[in-house]
């Protein structure tokens, strides 16, 4: 995940802004995005989509899987898969992955509108 802190840096580079303003973005202390920067920490699943979307790249870019603007798959040690058909795979499977990971966060924050609406009532 070592490009994730390297992908951010050159994005905040590149837009003249400073990690406080992907902090504020965020709701995270200015700490947080130094420490994912430096490579000692990385953020939270639910931040990622954010950060990518602040940034101005996909998903998959921030994490790794493709240039900026191309969409297609860098050349680096085993990223590259030898087929179409198992480049096909690869994609399907983090396709579920995410659609798991949303359909959970939604799922929480339904409970969490839940609870709130029911302390509301109790008042």
């Amino acid at each position: 995940m070592k490009k994730l802190g390297e992908r951010i840096k050159k994005a905040l580079e590149g837009k003249g802004m400073k990690q406080k303003d992907l902090a504020d973005f965020l709701g995270v202390a200015p700490s947080s995005v130094n420490l994912w920067i430096s490579h000692k920490t990385l953020p939270k699943i639910e931040h990622l989509p954010l950060i990518a979307q602040f940034c101005g790249f996909s998903l998959d870019y921030l994490l790794g899987h493709e240039t900026p603007n191309t969409g297609t798959l860098e050349s680096e040690e085993n990223d590259v898969p030898d087929t179409p058909k198992s480049l096909h795979n690869t994609h399907v499977k983090n396709l579920d992955y995410w659609k798991e990971k949303y359909y959970k966060l939604l799922e929480e924050n339904n409970q969490l509108l839940k609870n709130q609406i029911d302390k509301s009532k109790e008042k």
